[in-house]
């Protein structure tokens, strides 16, 4: 079981032994004692906020702050709460394989800067980038001078 399956599985009013409602409800702050409920609890992200704190996250930061444990103690925890009997170590963090786009912008201007390192050191006569930096920007002659 991943950790986002975890995050999803353990919910929040259950791990704070309250009443779980449709939409977003306030509680007392589990982090101190007060008067007035000032922790935000949303049942359908699994999210959290104490207003009187600033504090907010998932059930897996929540665990760590109570508890005060480190990443790998809480997600043990979460994995306890949840009945998981697999607590291999070997899918830690293991989340769903996504694939890596890269924009197409950059790849352009990646091509680009690759044709004007090549152009400029093949020596094709009458390109020089630096001479049309300094007709665009107006550098002087001597830093033109240092980079041809």
């Amino acid at each position: 079981m991943n950790l986002q399956q975890l995050k999803q599985i353990v919910r929040i009013a259950d791990y704070l032994n309250t009443e779980e409602k449709e939409k977003e409800f306030y509680i007392h702050s589990p982090f101190r004692s007060e008067k007035t409920p000032s922790f935000k609890i949303n049942p359908i992200k699994n999210t959290w906020y104490d207003f009187g704190a600033g504090f907010w996250g998932t059930i897996l930061d929540l665990v760590m702050k109570l508890e005060n444990k480190d990443t790998k103690q809480a997600v043990k925890k979460l994995r306890e709460l949840a009945g998981d009997t697999t607590s291999s170590n070997n899918n830690f963090f293991s989340f769903p394989q996504q694939k890596v786009l890269i924009p197409f912008p950059f790849i352009s201007v990646r091509i680009y800067l690759i044709l004007i390192i090549l152009l400029s050191q093949k020596g094709v006569k009458g390109f020089s980038p630096y001479k049309q930096y300094k007709s665009k920007r107006y550098a002087s002659d001597f830093v033109i001078a240092c980079y041809n």
